[in-house]
């Protein structure tokens, strides 16, 4: 999975397609600002994005434009992003332990290492 430093959450209104659809659309047109990513299933209508960006400013760009906006409107999508930062000590040994078991595992452990972007 590599190291990533982002955490977005999204939730939709539209089909799981077509979120799943836009992301890989979106995270391949700014390949430039990112060196991987991977996406877990909550639900229907929700994901957690993991990313390694290393442009966060022009990563807004592409993502915040007017069509952008109301398409988000349309499909009632909202999103919360953090930053996250390498974890250390027990936090670490555990994160690893549940990469191995479930990505649902690693992804709560993994929020102890957030730092909120707001």
């Amino acid at each position: 999975m590599g190291q990533k430093n982002a955490c977005m959450r999204a939730t939709f209104k539209c089909t799981w397609a077509e979120m799943i659809a836009r992301l890989e659309h979106h995270m391949s047109t700014i390949s430039a600002v990112h060196t991987g990513w991977t996406v877990a299933k909550e639900s229907d209508h929700s994901f957690v994005v993991l990313a390694n960006i290393t442009d966060f400013s022009t990563l807004s760009e592409p993502m915040m434009n007017e069509e952008q906006v109301q398409r988000d409107k349309n499909n009632g999508a909202e999103y919360t992003a953090d930053t996250m930062q390498p974890m250390g000590g027990w936090a670490k040994v555990h994160a690893l332990r549940y990469e191995h078991k479930t990505l649902k595992g690693f992804v709560l452990c993994s929020f102890f290492a957030i730092k909120s972007s707001r």
